[in-house]
C-alpha cells in the first residue's frame, strides 16, 4: 500500500536528478534578466515533475519502477530481519535501519546494503527514466533497460564508473559516521528514539538534553552538504548505460514510447559518459552548475532528520 504513495514521489525525485539540463546561451538581454537559461525541461520541484509525468505519460508513467521497488523493499526487509533484530520498517529515502551492535555486525550490514543497493538502484532508476513502455515480463523489460553487454555480464553493473564509490560512501556515512556521532552526542538515542530506556516511562525525550539534541540535529542537517551530491551523482551514474566497445545500445529497444509528444526528461548522451565519481561531480558542476548537485535537497534533509530520531 505504501508503494502506491512512495513510488510516484520517488520516481519524480529520480527524474529531477537524472534530468540533464546544461546551461544554455542567452540570446537576448531579456533571457539573461529572466534567469539562468537552460537546455531541456525546466522542472525544479517534485510536484511539478509529478504533474509533467501525469500529463505526458499518464498514470502508468507515475508508477514506472513499481515492481523493482517492491522487490527491493522485500530484500531490505529481509536484511532488516537479519541485522536489526526483526525490525523491518520502511524508512524514507536516504535512511537505513542500523543494527544496535557495532563491529562485524554493522560492517556486514553496510556491505549487504551496498551490494543490494547497486543493482537495485540501476534497475529502479532506469525503469523510471526510460522513455519506453515497459512490458510486465521481466525478461522483455530487461532488454529495454539493460544493454546486451550488461545482460551478458551482469557483474559489470558493479563496475559502473563511480557508482560503487558513491553508494559505499553514502551507506558508510549514514551507517557509521552518523551513528557514531549520535552515540557520542546523544547517547540516549544511540539506537533510535523508540529504544530509549525512558520511552516507556516518562516519554521518549525525558532524559535527552535539549542542547545536545539540537547540536546533533544541526549536524544531520549539515550532512545534506555531503549526502545530496552523492545521491544526485549516484542517480546519474545508475542511468548511464554500459556498452561493449563498438556496441550500439539501440538495437533491441522497441519503438513504443510512453509519451507521444515529448520526453519527460532529457538524459545525458552516451557519447561522453561520466568516468567516475569525481569526474561526474566536476562535469555536473561545469555543465549545469553547483545547484544541480543539490537537486531535491529537501528530501535528503527530511531523511537525515528522520534518521536522526528513528533509524
Amino acid at each position: 500500500m505504501i508503494g502506491l504513495i512512495v513510488v510516484p514521489i520517488d520516481g519524480s525525485i529520480v527524474r529531477l536528478r537524472a534530468n540533464y539540463a546544461p546551461r544554455g546561451l542567452a540570446l537576448s538581454e531579456i533571457e539573461t534578466e529572466a534567469g539562468d537559461p537552460r537546455v531541456g525541461p525546466a522542472v525544479r520541484k517534485v510536484w511539478g515533475m509529478i504533474s509533467r509525468v501525469r500529463r505526458l505519460e499518464g498514470w502508468k508513467g507515475l508508477y514506472k519502477g513499481f515492481l523493482p521497488f517492491i522487490f527491493n523493499s522485500v530484500l531490505i526487509s529481509v536484511f532488516s530481519v537479519a541485522f536489526v533484530e526483526g525490525s523491518s520498517t520502511v524508512s524514507p529515502k536516504g535512511t537505513y535501519q542500523v543494527p544496535e551492535a557495532g563491529g562485524v555486525k554493522m560492517t556486514l550490514f553496510g556491505i549487504a546494503l551496498t551490494l543490494v543497493g547497486i543493482p537495485m538502484t540501476v534497475l529502479i532508476n532506469r525503469s523510471i527514466v526510460t522513455p519506453h513502455l515497459l512490458p510486465w515480463s521481466p525478461k522483455k523489460a530487461a532488454k529495454i533497460i539493460l544493454t546486451p553487454y550488461e545482460r551478458s555480464k551482469p557483474w559489470i553493473i558493479f563496475l559502473t564508473p563511480g557508482l560503487l564509490a558513491a553508494t559505499a560512501i553514502h551507506v558508510l556515512y549514514i551507517v557509521v559516521v552518523s551513528k557514531t556521532v549520535r552515540s557520542f552526542v546523544v547517547p540516549e538515542l544511540a539506537n533510535g528514539i523508540f529504544k530509549n530506556p525512558s520511552s516507556s516511562r516518562d516519554g521518549p525525550f525525558a532524559t535527552i538534553r535539549t542542547g545536545r539534541l539540537f547540536v546533533f540535529l544541526i549536524f544531520q542537517a549539515l550532512s545534506v552538504l555531503v549526502l545530496c551530491p552523492l545521491e544526485v551523482i549516484a542517480c546519474r551514474l545508475s542511468v548511464q548505460r554500459q556498452n561493449a566497445e563498438g556496441e550500439q545500445s539501440t538495437g533491441e529497444i522497441p519503438s513504443t514510447y510512453a509519451a507521444k509528444d515529448e520526453d519527460v526528461i532529457t538524459l545525458r548522451g552516451e557519447e561522453e559518459p561520466y568516468n567516475g565519481l569525481i569526474d561526474a561531480a566536476m562535469t555536473i558542476y561545469q555543465e549545469e552548475g553547483a545547484g544541480r548537485l543539490y537537486t531535491a535537497w529537501i528530501v535528503t534533509l527530511f531523511g537525515a532528520l528522520f534518521g536522526a530520531l528513528f533509524a
